[in-house]
């Protein structure tokens, strides 16, 4: 059984898509694990220093909600 060109970029995309998932699942169950969070708030406009969160509940559970929601959709 021969593949035809069309079918065989197909199924490299979705393996792709497949692909993503997996890496966006990771980052779900990382940000829901980990206590450390890389987003954080700016000290000012000047500045370019990034400061660490005393809470970081709400950034880590919305960046794992994003890619949850990521998951599903692909």
């Amino acid at each position: 059984m021969t593949m035809s060109i069309d079918q065989k970029l197909m199924y490299a995309f979705r393996g792709w898509i497949a692909f993503v998932a997996f890496m966006d699942l990771g980052v779900a169950f990382r940000s829901f694990i980990e206590k450390r969070c890389f987003l954080g708030e700016y000290a000012d406009d000047k500045s370019d220093q990034l400061i660490e969160q005393s809470d970081t509940t709400l950034p880590r559970s919305v960046l794992g909600m994003y890619s949850i929601l990521s998951v599903i959709k692909l």
